[in-house]
């Protein structure tokens, strides 16, 4: 018979992908983790309409959000707060995208059909 894990077991278990990025505009590496079930959920659904459609209004920001959600230190924590989100909106566009795509990599984020590749999610499949 199996043994089923417990509450604890399931809320201490280090289940985080993480990969080192290179950004070369930016003079180095960051660290990104994969998006947390409420990371995605704050980040995904406003997109994708009820057809699982992209919404356009929904994704604007997208990318610089993903990004400031996933980027971390060596301990595991967040380099960027919500107020970071503006001025981290304003740096240039690749290194955002190349952070965006491995982020999407990671946290099983797929691209539907006809879509760009970087940058653009839709429901996990």
């Amino acid at each position: 018979m199996s043994k089923y894990l417990s509450r604890d077991a399931i809320l201490a278990a280090q289940d985080f992908k993480t990969e080192e990025v290179p950004v070369p505009e930016w003079g180095g590496v960051v660290l990104v983790r994969e998006l947390s079930a409420q990371d995605f959920d704050s980040v995904g659904f406003p997109m994708v309409k009820e057809s699982g459609e992209i919404d356009a209004r929904g994704a604007r920001g997208m990318n610089v959000k993903i990004v400031s959600l996933s980027i971390i230190d060596e301990e595991g924590n967040q380099l960027f707060t919500p107020k970071d989100v503006r001025a981290l909106g304003e740096r240039a566009i690749a290194p955002i995208r190349r952070i965006t795509a491995k982020v999407m990599e990671l946290s099983g984020m797929t691209v539907a059909e006809g879509e760009p590749e970087e940058g653009t999610a839709t429901k996990n499949e």
